[in-house]
């Protein structure tokens, strides 16, 4: 019975699996503010990992971890691309989503005592850009621009240059 099983998943895997028809891809990825010194000490990018489901043609979601020193970030976004990703390797995509932001803030009392604290914020992204697949090693590359919106604050954060790649594997 588990032979027969896994004979019949591995037909349906074997007929469905198409050039650029993989709809689970996982990667790194990397966001970066332009104008950094104004939006706190982390310095200039993030870096982190990523997995992303296409659950049609022209829609996914995507799930991200990144992060660097004392900030971190866990977020999700809905990605639209423009292009039949099953003919063409070239594609343009939009997309939105939510993040939940951690800071940590060290400061020192007048005894030079540790004081640790943490500010959260959660955040509305819109993204555009524009990816690359590569057929004979399975990976996208991709670039875009993305603006962030902290939703207690009302607060625009612009200038976000993101940029990754993803293995597709199934």
């Amino acid at each position: 019975m588990k032979k027969l099983l896994l004979l019949l998943v591995a037909m349906a895997g074997f007929f469905t699996v198409q050039a650029q028809e993989h709809d689970w891809a996982f990667g790194f990825y990397g966001d970066m503010n332009l104008q950094a010194p104004e939006f706190g000490e982390r310095g200039r990018g993030t870096f982190g990992i990523q997995g992303k489901y296409d659950f049609a043609l022209h829609h996914g979601v995507q799930v991200l971890v990144h992060g660097q020193k004392d900030f971190a970030a866990f977020g999700a976004d809905y990605i639209y691309t423009f292009l039949d990703r099953t003919t063409n390797n070239w594609n343009v995509f939009a997309g939105g989503g939510a993040a939940s932001e951690y800071d940590r803030i060290l400061s020192f009392d007048e005894n030079n005592i540790r004081n640790e604290d943490y500010n959260q914020r959660t955040t509305l992204n819109a993204q555009v850009g524009v990816s690359y697949y590569v057929p004979d090693v399975a990976l996208s590359l991709y670039a875009g621009y993305k603006v962030k919106s902290e939703v207690r604050l009302k607060d625009d954060r612009p200038h976000f240059v993101m940029v990754g790649l993803r293995y597709h594997i199934w």
